[in-house]
C-alpha cells in the first residue's frame, strides 16, 4: 500500500508531550520561522517578477541566490567536517523519486510569484498550506517515500477541514 515509496509503521501514542518536549518545540518554532520567511519569499519574489518582467526568469533568479546559498552553507558544513560527500553507489542505488524534489519547489515558486499580485500573498499562502497539509496527510497514512506511517485520524481530518474554510475566509473580502 505504500506505492513502492518505502513506507513503515510507528508508534503514535506520544500525542500532546511531543510538543512540550523542548527540542520538538525547538523544531516547531523554527520550522515557524521558516514558514514566516517563505511567506516574505512570496511577496520578495512577486516584486523581483515585475522588475524582470518574466515569470521564468524571476523564478531562475531566485533560485539562483538559493543555489548560493546552498553551496555557501555546504561549504561551511564541509569545512566543519559535517557534510561529507554522499557515496555515489548510494545516490546510483536510490529510488527514482529521490531526483523530483525540486520540481515541487519550482512549481511553488512560479506560481507564488505570477499569483500573489492576483490573489494576495495570504491567499497564495493559505492554499500553498491547504495543499502541502493535504499531500502531508496521505503521504503520512501510506509512509510514501519513505516516511514512517501515520495513520489519519478524525482530527487530522478536521484541522484540514478547517484550514480549507479559513481559505475561504480569508478570500472573502
Amino acid at each position: 500500500p505504500d506505492g513502492g515509496m518505502g513506507g513503515r509503521s510507528v508508534a503514535t501514542g506520544r500525542g500532546v508531550r511531543a510538543i512540550i518536549e523542548p527540542m520538538t518545540s525547538m523544531y516547531i518554532l523554527l520550522m515557524v520561522g521558516a514558514g514566516a520567511a517563505v511567506a516574505a519569499q512570496v511577496a520578495i519574489n512577486a516584486h523581483l517578477r515585475v522588475v524582470a518582467a518574466s515569470g521564468l526568469w524571476a523564478t531562475n533568479i531566485s533560485f539562483a541566490v538559493t543555489l548560493a546559498a546552498g553551496l555557501a552553507a555546504l561549504g561551511l558544513g564541509m569545512l566543519l567536517g559535517r557534510a561529507p560527500a554522499p557515496s555515489a553507489a548510494a545516490l546510483a542505488e536510490a529510488p527514482w523519486w529521490i531526483w523530483l524534489g525540486g520540481f515541487g519547489g519550482f512549481a511553488y515558486v512560479l506560481l507564488a510569484l505570477v499569483t500573489a499580485h492576483r490573489i494576495s500573498a495570504t491567499v497564495v499562502a493559505t492554499a500553498g498550506i491547504i495543499g502541502q497539509l493535504g499531500a502531508s496527510v496521505l503521504i503520512d497514512q501510506y509512509g510514501w517515500f519513505g516516511m514512517p506511517v501515520v495513520r489519519t485520524s478524525a482530527a487530522r481530518l478536521l484541522g484540514l477541514g478547517l484550514l480549507a474554510a479559513g481559505l475561504v475566509l480569508i478570500r472573502w473580502r
